[in-house]
């Protein structure tokens, strides 16, 4: 919004930044001891909650209420807020999943240029980004769809219900609530280089999928993520199953990184 009331090129004259909410090493260090992977996702990483110790509960009701009730009636006319805070609601119910804006649409009962509009606002606002598909021509059916992720698993969990970090651990979309909170930490890292490396998602009409693949110096790197506390070789597998449908994943052990709970 300030952008748009300067009338004068500000090029080579001004610099952006990116400011992410605290990755947990910035909690870490700013705090100087070790949280549970549970409390990292519950709270989430919005200064003032560690800074200040505020409840997350009371922090992302009020944050998505002024957001709601300020902030979008300045951006853009809704004249439903209602829907809106339905729209917002569903998509935290997609986190870490392709996202299809007629599906939405449909279960809104709102036309498609509507979610368009309302999901550019988020993305806008940083509160969701969306992660393009990887869809070199590898020979196979690709599903060409974005997967969508939230800048904040606090947030996240406030709009899914969950009041308490002992939830999570039995909650139905567990794996898909981890998986955000790795894409935050990866995303993170990766702004901090001077060229961050392209992410993309793949996966293929018979589910054969590569959760994130980061690409870098001309090499793509799979990515598995799975919030089991024991380890498994699926993950690896699937990695493995993948490359050899592209041919174009180099697949080396150094890769094969498993993060988990």
């Amino acid at each position: 919004m300030l952008n748009e009331k300067i009338s004068q090129s500000l090029a080579g004259r001004i610099g952006y930044l990116h400011l992410y909410p605290f990755s947990s090493k910035e909690i870490f260090d700013f705090l100087e001891k070790d949280f549970s992977v549970e409390e990292l996702i519950f709270k989430g990483g919005y200064p003032e909650i560690w800074d200040k110790n505020i409840n997350p509960a009371f922090y992302h009701n009020s944050y998505v209420q002024s957001f709601i009730e300020k902030d979008i009636r300045q951006l853009i006319n809704i004249n439903n807020l209602l829907s809106f805070q339905q729209f917002i609601k569903i998509t935290a119910t997609r986190a870490s999943q392709e996202w299809n804006h007629s599906s939405i649409a449909n279960e809104l009962g709102v036309d498609y240029n509507t979610v368009q509009s309302w999901l550019g606002l988020l993305q806008n606002s940083g509160i969701v980004f969306l992660i393009p598909p990887y869809y070199n021509n590898f020979g196979k059916r690709l599903i060409k769809r974005p997967k969508l992720y939230f800048n904040d698993t606090g947030l996240l969990c406030n709009l899914l219900g969950i009041s308490k970090k002992e939830q999570i651990e039995n909650y139905p979309l567990k794996g898909m609530i981890f998986e955000n909170y790795v894409f935050t930490e990866i995303l993170k890292y990766n702004h901090l280089k001077i060229f961050p490396s392209p992410i993309f998602n793949w996966r293929t009409i018979s589910f054969v999928e590569i959760d994130l693949i980061m690409e870098e110096n001309f090499k793509n790197t799979g990515i598995e993520i799975k919030s089991g506390k024991t380890y498994n070789k699926i993950g690896g597998k699937t990695l493995k199953n993948g490359a050899n449908m592209t041919k174009k994943i180099k697949m080396e052990p150094s890769f094969l990184e498993v993060m988990r709970i």
